[in-house]
């Protein structure tokens, strides 16, 4: 059976003399609904003649613990100023009295009223001593809406094998082709390695490159050979290009020599 109920708390005066150690509690019960399952409509006791479950609770503190010492248990209660002692408990009245749950209509939460319920401020009510539960308000962890259920829930989503599955996967996959990626890269390196026919031949490979890329420096565009690997660089056309013409085919009319100078001696 699942129930709404109402629980009230509150600690009570010592009534009995006889045992001045002793605590007592007061403890009420309101049933204000029930269902059969949990999915199931709910059935909501709201006749204001119903009563509920009173009871007067003592406590009686024991000093004892594993190696003789205080045992520190809570109080069940929440209560009790220590917390070195464990209680043994007895239910010394018990009645049936008007009942406290007057089914108020539902407020819409202020912004405070919403961060307080977020942090779960509202679960105990009245200084924790009132404690209700309704069902549609209630999730597996915590209520709903708040940080506790939600964490809750995120520890144990359903689905986290299956995340976990498809995540190991892909980064797996991605591992794999990382690997395939390299060893297609060495495979090709390896390649071209196994071309030079042993040290000898990449040695002579490499120096016929050189040499030939000097040569290839000293030759401009058409071919010739020019002194300085950098010349040419320029668009300039060269100083001396009309030198590579060829001689006229009538000789040159000769041209006397200039009168040798008087040297004093």
């Amino acid at each position: 059976m699942y129930i709404d109920y109402l629980y009230i708390t509150n600690p009570s005066d010592n009534q009995e003399g006889d045992d001045a150690d002793a605590e007592y509690w007061s403890v009420a019960l309101d049933v204000i609904g029930k269902s059969r399952y949990p999915d199931d409509p709910l059935w909501k006791f709201n006749n204001p003649e119903q009563k509920m479950l009173w009871m007067r609770i003592k406590g009686t503190p024991l000093k004892r613990g594993d190696k003789g010492g205080p045992a520190k248990v809570a109080d069940p209660f929440g209560q009790s100023t220590t917390d070195d002692q464990i209680y043994e408990y007895q239910i010394v009245d018990m009645r049936i009295v008007a009942r406290a749950y007057t089914f108020p209509l539902k407020k819409s939460l202020t912004i405070w009223g919403t961060i307080g319920h977020f942090l779960g401020s509202d679960v105990w009510e009245l200084e924790g001593s009132r404690f209700l539960y309704r069902k549609e308000e209630w999730g597996y962890y915590g209520k709903k809406g708040t940080l506790r259920n939600m964490f809750g829930e995120f520890v144990h989503w359903e689905w986290w094998g299956l995340f976990w599955v498809i995540f190991s996967s892909v980064v797996g996959g991605l591992f794999t082709i990382f690997l395939l990626w390299k060893m297609y890269w060495w495979i090709v390196a390896q390649r071209e390695l196994m071309k030079w026919d042993g040290m000898e031949d990449v040695w002579e490979n490499m120096r016929r490159d050189r040499v030939a890329e000097e040569e290839g420096a000293l030759l401009n565009a058409h071919g010739a050979y020019r002194d300085d690997p950098d010349e040419g660089s320029s668009s300039r056309p060269p100083a001396y290009e009309d030198a590579l013409k060829p001689l006229p085919s009538k000789p040159l009319p000769e041209k006397p020599l200039p009168a040798v100078p008087l040297i004093d001696a």
